[in-house]
């Protein structure tokens, strides 16, 4: 199996534990996620090119590349659910596919810097720049507060049945 590496040059993998390592995908400022979808040959990654986010999926194990989103807003996170796939865009809110990542609608949370993405069962964070930590409980067709912040939120994060929240001074804690 492969291990994949995003970064400012593309992607990479590697066989044999990071002895060596080829590129798979060029020419792209890859910013954070590489997710598996739905088995280990099909993963997604979002990148930052030429002032359009964009979200590559490959069925192969990174041989080849098809592009399946391009926003005039960057993509910074990727995070999967069992049925839904989540983007989180700064300026452009939430986006979500439910078909691995084939096709893509945004979500009512349009309009937002979201950093960070994760999800406790059906609930799912979004981390976000100017309004803390929103959640949705039916799959991103509404959103509210969870926590009592309005603070910029790095990263969120779910453990059993807690939310954390990392801010610029602190981490915060709720259960969900």
């Amino acid at each position: 199996s492969f291990v994949y590496l995003a970064t400012d040059k593309g992607i990479f993998r590697t066989k044999n534990l990071g002895q060596n390592w080829e590129h798979c995908l060029n020419n792209n400022h890859v910013f954070s996620s590489i997710i598996t979808v739905n088995s280990a040959s099909t993963i997604l990654t979002c990148c930052y090119d030429n002032g359009n986010g964009k979200i590559f999926l490959s069925n192969d194990f990174g041989v080849t590349w098809t592009q399946t989103l391009s926003l005039g807003y960057e993509i910074v996170t990727l995070f999967k659910t069992e049925n839904v796939i989540y983007a989180g865009t700064n300026g452009a809110g939430v986006y979500k596919s439910t078909n691995n990542g084939l096709n893509w609608s945004q979500t009512p949370l349009y309009d937002e810097n979201v950093n960070s993405i994760t999800a406790y069962g059906s609930t799912v964070f979004a981390g976000t720049m100017n309004n803390g930590v929103l959640k949705s409980t039916d799959y991103g067709q509404t959103w509210s507060r969870s926590l009592n912040i309005t603070d910029l939120i790095f990263t969120v994060a779910a453990h059993g049945n807690y939310i954390f929240a990392g801010d610029r001074k602190s981490t915060r804690l709720k259960e969900c």
